[in-house]
């Protein structure tokens, strides 16, 4: 599989972080909450369901089978 990147700096802080993941990992979530930044890899897009139901072509939902399972890796590298 391929990969997507995304990296994320601070430079006053001399702080980066660089996101790489499977090709599965299409979308991102990021959270700034004061302090805290939260980073989630996400196979779908924000309100993928309801894209889906409206025939939008990224809605980047996966169908799978009762009992299957898919993987996929996420790598953070901090800077």
């Amino acid at each position: 599989m391929g990969e997507g990147r995304a990296h994320l700096a601070w430079p006053e802080l001399g702080l980066a972080v660089t996101l790489s993941a499977d090709n599965i990992f299409r979308h991102c979530v990021i959270a700034v909450l004061g302090d805290v930044v939260a980073i989630e890899p996400v196979t779908n897009a924000n309100d993928g369901v309801n894209l889906l139901d409206r025939g939008e072509p990224a809605h980047g939902m996966l169908m799978i089978e009762p009992g299957a399972s898919i993987g996929g890796r996420v790598r953070f590298a901090l800077s």
